[in-house]
């Protein structure tokens, strides 16, 4: 039997794939307002009608109405097949593509839904937790380190009693198993394991979110003096600690550009420098930083400061960040690196010395990537001897030939000029000559996209002509097309809706209820994200329908509930014409409370 891509992998690579930087591989992109812009690769054309959204995560021409995401341009430009398609990002992102048998994908689907109810479920439970009045201990320890009741609500804090079963004895009665319960990563087990308790016992709790909103995990601080300190939650199929950035949703939804990246370690530390103007922060969960938190870092910054404690444990931290930042820097990126006075982190120093000390003390002693790694790599050697200078060109080389080749890598070369004595020309003939004799071998993935990239430049780029189907607007079509536009608006699709909608056993409406009952219980509501979940399945090729209808002059709300009572209307019209005639009273009444009294 073939085996399927599991969709949560799907789903993984579309989040960690930024389309700009995708398609400019193959198209000239130009910035136009929030977006980028093109010639279309589809159809012929002299003006520019081909957009990208960076936010959406999309593109969309305006001239022949192509739209899709990473997966379908790869498969329409580069008539890929999904499957390679899907096997090209992996390989871009380092990662093997497991698989699954066709009826595990359902399973698998429903197992993510309820992970992320669980996760939401307990969210409510903890910010309910902390607005209980006996819980004082939880409210003093915020209001002493300043936190203002915004922040609470903008990062959703909350409070988990010293209590063993809590949680578990909210959420079991709610139609969970044990086994699921176990799963959500909020619960321990007894030393029988046969009970669960719950994980987080007289802690804050600080929920964190995906890119999508969706809350994911959860950490906790103590609020007495037992260990450990800080906890996490334990990892699920949604939440990997080192692929996760807390933070870095909240600061998305403040800035829609981030045009520099603070990284700290501590949950606090984000909600300090957030609180007083630094909203772009993010931390990694206490956690040493990773090759996937700097891609995703990258992803959507270009000037990143690592602020770290100036103890041993911060300084080994940023020394592993410069050494997984240097495969990544691209010319136009600029990393730097900020230790604060021993005994500080950013939430103390803030709460001491004030923001504006604070930042005052970052334009000062903020180290540029060449100057800390040149510092580090001196204290090593004696720069003043032969011997030391030979070592630190030896040392300087095996991290410099790390960055990509271009201007950056060049400038930070010409640098060694000032330790060694030696001009730009010979130490770039040593550096030469010491990669002929040592060639580093490539990685499979390496030679991967080295013969993909060559093959591709090798091929002149297509002009395509591209057929729209002629689409009959449906009204399924116009509910669809507003909610990938709109999606707050689910919220206003009630449950006695969706039982009149399934009185319709067309497969359109069907798909229809199948992607509300989706979007009602995710807050995924990416329409890339979207059309990845129900990529080739009927309600995938329903969503690509939708989405090349033009719907001038939209009123957003009023004209999604006109259009589904009109859909309903219409279900019940169909109803009464095949219907005996001892059911169509019931039916003429039904149809009476749909309408609007004049």
């Amino acid at each position: 039997m073939n085996k399927l891509i599991p969709q949560v992998f799907i789903n993984d690579i579309l989040a960690r794939t930024d389309i700009v930087e995708l398609i400019s591989e193959s198209l000239p992109l130009k910035k136009t307002g929030q977006n980028y812009s093109a010639c279309c690769p589809f159809h012929q054309e002299k003006t520019p009608s081909f957009h990208v959204q960076k936010e959406k995560q999309f593109y969309y021409c305006f001239g022949c109405g192509v739209s899709g995401n990473v997966v379908s341009f790869l498969m329409n430009y580069q008539e890929m097949s999904f499957p390679a398609a899907i096997e090209y990002l992996a390989k871009q992102h380092g990662l093997d593509i497991p698989k699954e048998k066709p009826h595990t994908s359902k399973i698998m689907q429903e197992k993510l839904m309820r992970l992320y109810a669980i996760a939401q479920k307990a969210t409510i439970f903890y910010e309910k937790q902390y607005a209980e009045k006996q819980n004082i201990v939880a409210k003093q320890y915020l209001e002493n380190r300043g936190i203002s009741s915004d922040m609470m609500k903008t990062f959703k804090i909350g409070y988990a009693p010293n209590a063993w079963n809590l949680l578990y004895d909210a959420l079991l009665p709610q139609g969970y198993t044990k086994e699921q319960l176990k799963d959500s990563g909020l619960f321990a087990q007894g030393e029988n394991k046969q009970n669960l308790y719950d994980r987080f016992r007289h802690r804050i709790i600080f929920p964190i979110r995906n890119m999508q909103g969706q809350v994911t995990s959860f950490g906790g601080r103590i609020l007495d003096h037992q260990n450990p300190k800080y906890l996490n939650s334990s990892e699920t199929l949604i939440f990997q600690k080192s692929q996760t950035l807390y933070g870095l949703y909240e600061a998305k939804q403040k800035n829609k550009t981030l045009n520099m990246l603070m990284i700290v370690e501590g949950y606090m530390d984000v909600i300090a420098l957030y609180q007083h103007g630094i909203t772009q922060v993010v931390a990694t969960l206490g956690t040493a930083i990773t090759v996937e938190h700097i891609q995703k870092i990258f992803k959507y910054a270009h000037h990143v400061i690592f602020c770290y404690d100036a103890d041993t444990a911060g300084k080994n931290a940023a020394w592993k960040a410069l050494q997984h930042s240097l495969p990544a820097l691209k010319d136009g990126y600029r990393v730097q690196f900020l230790f604060l006075p021993e005994g500080e982190d950013p939430d103390s120093f803030i709460f001491k010395k004030g923001i504006d000390a604070f930042k005052t003390y970052m334009n000062k002693k903020s180290l540029a990537l060449d100057e800390y790694l040149f510092q580090n790599i001196i204290e090593s050697v004696d720069i003043n001897t032969l011997e030391g200078k030979a070592e630190f060109l030896q040392l300087s080389k095996n991290y410099i030939q790390k960055i990509p080749t271009g201007a950056y890598q060049t400038l930070i070369t010409q640098e060694m000029t000032k330790y060694t004595g030696l001009s730009m020309g010979m130490i770039q003939n040593l550096l030469d000559s010491s990669s002929k004799m040592h060639p580093v071998k490539e990685t499979e993935d390496q030679q991967y996209q080295n013969t993909h990239l060559k093959h591709q430049s090798a091929i002149s780029q297509p002009i395509y002509t591209y057929n729209i189907p002629k689409i009959k607007a449906s009204l399924v079509h116009r509910i669809i097309k507003i909610l990938l536009y709109y999606p707050h608006l689910i919220a206003d699709i009630n449950a006695h809706v969706i039982q009149k909608l399934q009185q319709d056993t067309r497969q359109n409406t069907q798909l229809l209820i199948t992607l509300i009952q989706f979007m009602q219980t995710t807050t995924c509501h990416n329409v890339s994200m979207i059309q990845g979940s129900w990529y080739n399945t009927p309600l995938g090729q329903l969503l690509i329908e939708a989405q090349l209808l033009e719907l001038p002059n939209l009123n957003k709300k009023d004209d999604l509930n006109h259009i589904i009572n009109q859909l309903i209307e219409k279900i019940y019209q169909d109803k009464l014409a095949s219907s005996p005639t001892r059911d169509k009273l019931h039916l003429l009444r039904e149809l009476a409370t749909m309408r609007p009294t004049p």
